[in-house]
């Protein structure tokens, strides 16, 4: 397994010198749904409180334009593949897909960017990812911590950790991530509101708050 990753990273780095850049998000395409197939989150009539997730922290070695991919899970060493680009800033990537993921689990508008109408409560939720792994032909790997805050309740701070399996390819470790971001947020909107359905996946590996 590690020398064909080892050949699979090997020929990307190579293709990047001729190659034009190509660039990656983790916004999925929005499906078209008609009224009447979307669903009242929560049960809500209305939305009663406003979502606000905060910038959120990745680490270090990840918070750079190329994708950073690792040949294997256990190797201390890392690509950074010059032809394969985010679309945007990762941290930007991730907290705007997390909101918008979030927000529609809820039934609640995202104000992450935006002034709040008065009068609207919030709810915070910040988030730290502590590991974003590309491992180039078996999976992409994510953990995160978050806390959310809301009036006059104690904070609680919660964490999670998956692992999507994943083929050979850039795009796929790409899609990975998506799917592994997609998770993280609904496991976030169940514990803001236990009438959101937890995500029951094996791509997770642990989702508990104290």
């Amino acid at each position: 397994m590690r020398g064909i990753a080892s050949l699979g990273i090997a020929a990307l780095l190579s293709a990047c010198a001729a190659a034009p850049s190509a660039y990656y998000s983790l916004s999925a395409p929005t499906p078209t749904l008609a009224p009447s197939a979307v669903p009242a989150a929560s049960g809500r009539a209305a939305a009663d409180f406003g979502l606000r997730v905060e910038a959120v922290g990745i680490p270090a070695e990840v918070d750079r334009p190329q994708l950073v991919v690792r040949r294997e899970a256990a190797d201390a060493g890392v690509a950074l593949l010059n032809g394969s680009l985010w679309a945007a800033p990762l941290s930007d990537q991730l907290r705007a897909v997390l909101a918008a993921r979030i927000s529609r689990a809820l039934g609640v508008p995202d104000v992450s960017v935006m002034a709040a109408p008065q009068g609207l409560q919030l709810r915070e939720v910040a988030v730290q990812v502590t590991r974003f792994d590309l491992v180039y032909g078996q999976y992409a790997g994510l953990e995160a911590n978050w806390t959310e805050s809301r009036p006059r309740q104690a904070m609680r701070l919660c964490h999670a950790a998956l692992r999507v399996p994943v083929a050979a390819g850039v795009p796929a470790l790409v899609e990975g991530q998506r799917e592994a971001v997609g998770l993280l947020a609904q496991m976030i909107a169940a514990h803001m509101d236990s009438s959101v359905a937890v995500p029951h996946d094996p791509a997770i590996l642990s989702n508990r708050c104290t």
